[in-house]
């Protein structure tokens, strides 16, 4: 009996320090981090359908308009933010920044930004007659379209530290479509497109 008893103690003892080891941070420790400092955009990509309806993966920074890509974002206290525009603006009128509000949900693993955020500019698709062939071959081409103040929901924070973090999420697009014979005349159809857009701290 005395076997079985330690036995079970050594047991209960591993599961307890197994939980404690990887318990997840806080969700106020990734608010703090997101506080750190100013953050800017790193990296990205974002994953669409052809017109043929295949997928593909695009290199997000490609597409960035040149007069967004100084800016930055700060997350302050009270889940209340900012997108600074800094030096370089998209017009003469353009604030120097735009205030938006924030929450994180799920242990800190997800956070929505209402409002405000411009700092993700989405694509345009088109497709286009390739004269120089001497025939008619259809290429796609793709374009920066801007995304001005709407809201990302539930996006997936992973990973992340103090130099840097990675979000994760969706939003409603329209695309072209040339299968079941629309080849000559593509359809634009709603669709859906992935972002995984990585920010650093400078």
């Amino acid at each position: 009996m005395i076997r079985y008893t330690r036995f079970y103690l050594l047991l209960l003892f591993i599961a307890v320090a197994s939980c404690t080891k990887s318990a997840p941070p806080s969700q106020n420790g990734i608010a703090a981090i997101l506080r750190t400092g100013k953050w800017k955009v790193g990296a990205g990509t974002i994953r669409l359908k052809l017109p043929n309806g295949k997928d593909t993966i695009l290199k997000y920074t490609d597409f960035r308009i040149a007069c967004v890509q100084d800016d930055c974002i700060k997350f302050d206290s009270l889940n209340r933010g900012a997108v600074f525009t800094n030096a370089v603006k998209c017009n003469g009128a353009e604030a120097d920044s735009m205030g938006f509000t924030w929450d994180l949900r799920n242990e800190g693993k997800l956070i929505s930004i209402y409002g405000g955020f411009h700092l993700t500019d989405s694509l345009s698709q088109s497709i286009v007659t390739d004269a120089s062939s001497g025939s008619t071959v259809y290429q796609i081409k793709y374009a920066p379209a801007v995304s001005s103040a709407f809201n990302i929901i539930n996006a997936t924070i992973d990973p992340y530290d103090k130099t840097s973090f990675t979000l994760s999420y969706y939003m409603p697009a329209q695309r072209l479509d040339t299968t079941g014979g629309h080849q000559a005349s593509p359809l634009t159809i709603p669709d859906t497109f992935y972002f995984n857009i990585t920010y650093t701290n400078y």
